[in-house]
């Protein structure tokens, strides 16, 4: 399943009961009047704009990724957090494809490199970016779970796939872990 932006139950989220607006009405049958929440109409360049937001790092930080090729560390999800695997099984791409969560950037993939990374139970936004293009996915995640993902260079910029475990631990083994900072 490629996911280009995945909003299922993210809006709601995102604006929280501050942004409803409260619409107020007479039923006819009963005489009652009640309030009830509207969302706000959004364009889709708006949600997206507010997704961006959410997901993506500064896009002035630069990042350098270094391999890691004999370490083929595979950490458990803890009982208290989840663990995310983030992969780049393609290896003809020379381009470094950064990962943002929640406005945080937490690894960078380049042809045939994994990550993985921690985080507490809930929401999160996710945000690949290649060369300034984004690809944007919102994933509640559970502790004690693991989870997979792929980035990939594609024509239209990056995408951002959720993998199964089996996919996955073939992918690891023919990927290199790599490690990021930041460039000064």
């Amino acid at each position: 399943m490629t996911i280009h932006c995945l909003i299922r139950g993210a809006i709601a989220a995102m604006l929280g009961a501050a942004a409803l607006s409260p619409v107020s009405g007479t039923s006819q049958r009963t005489g009652l009047t009640s309030t009830v929440a509207q969302e706000p109409v959004r364009s889709a360049k708006d949600t997206w704009r507010q997704l961006e937001s959410l997901a993506c790092g500064d896009s002035q930080i630069k990042l350098s990724m270094r391999l890691d090729k004999a370490t083929k560390h595979v950490p458990q999800a803890s009982a208290d957090k989840a663990l995310m695997y983030v992969f780049e099984s393609d290896r003809n791409r020379f381009s470094q494809i950064k990962l943002a969560v929640d406005r945080k950037w937490v690894g960078v993939t380049k042809g045939r490199t994994y990550f993985f990374v921690l985080l507490d139970p809930g929401p999160h936004y996710f945000c690949s970016d290649l060369l300034g293009d984004h690809t944007l996915l919102s994933l509640v995640v559970e502790a004690g779970k693991t989870y997979y993902l792929e980035q990939r260079e594609v024509t239209t910029g990056p995408e951002i796939d959720l993998m199964d475990e089996e996919k996955a631990q073939i992918q690891m083994l023919m990927c290199k872990l790599s490690t990021f900072e930041e460039k000064k």
